[in-house]
């Protein structure tokens, strides 16, 4: 379990680093803390799975990490990549430097589908303009899976997934899109967490409980043939574990 950290620097310069990543794509501090970690998990043979739960700003964050991600995608590999050495059954924690060398991204070797496939994004509140798949041939699958969650009076995400007129906004969110109707707030457990787990959690059993509720599928199109019709973060529940 990797934590990133997104200190508060203030009202105004969050606001401010808010905007620098909605509306410019900034690649802001948070974003060079979480790109990396990010990647190496992704990178890894030991790793089969790698899942980020995004809310609020962090929500613009994983956009800005998706786009450098994508890039990696577009370059060909260059050299064979080594095999990584093989990881420990549990290994020790590791301290992650906090030093501010920008992200250069010739420094990080090429990402192929494979290795992309294993990531999932859970969004909550998505506030950003831009949040989508990476560019596929067609027929194949959108790669990586992403869901959203909001609340239909939360106004933050009211500045992205839900905003209205979004197309002339030129506002982006690709990925199911769930919205709990008639709640209010913003806060991840509060307004959120706690609200799944009234609905979806029952004593020990691991998975949910087979429905999307308390949210509402507003883009039901956005789903696989083969899916199994609510959110794929509820299938974690007590332990559980998708099936796909």
């Amino acid at each position: 379990l990797t934590l990133i950290q997104n200190s508060t620097d203030s009202f105004a310069i969050d606001l401010l680093q808010c905007m620098v990543g909605k509306e410019w794509a900034r690649v802001t501090e948070p974003v060079i803390k979480a790109f990396p970690v990010i990647y190496d998990a992704l990178k890894s043979p030991h790793k089969d799975k790698v899942v980020v739960i995004a809310h609020s700003q962090g929500t613009i964050i994983i956009a800005n990490v998706l786009r450098l991600l994508y890039l990696k995608m577009e370059r060909p590999p260059e050299v064979a990549l080594e095999a990584l050495e093989a990881a420990a059954e549990l290994a020790e924690p590791e301290f992650i430097y906090p030093d501010q060398f920008d992200i250069d991204l010739d420094d990080f070797d090429p990402l192929n589908a494979q290795e992309l496939a294993k990531l999932e994004v859970y969004c909550f509140a998505t506030c950003a303009n831009v949040l989508g798949f990476h560019e596929s041939e067609a027929g194949e699958k959108p790669l990586p899976w992403i869901e959203h969650f909001g609340n239909e009076y939360d106004i933050v995400a009211r500045l992205g997934m839900q905003a209205p007129q979004a197309d002339s906004r030129e506002i982006e969110i690709e990925g199911p899109r769930y919205m709990h109707r008639g709640a209010w707030g913003h806060f991840l457990n509060e307004h959120y967490l706690f609200a799944i787990e009234d609905q979806q959690k029952s004593g020990r059993k691991t998975g949910g409980a087979s429905s999307a509720e308390p949210f509402e599928l507003l883009n039901p199109e956005s789903l696989p043939a083969a899916d199994a019709g609510w959110p794929r973060l509820f299938d974690y529940i007590n332990g559980g574990s998708p099936l796909v």
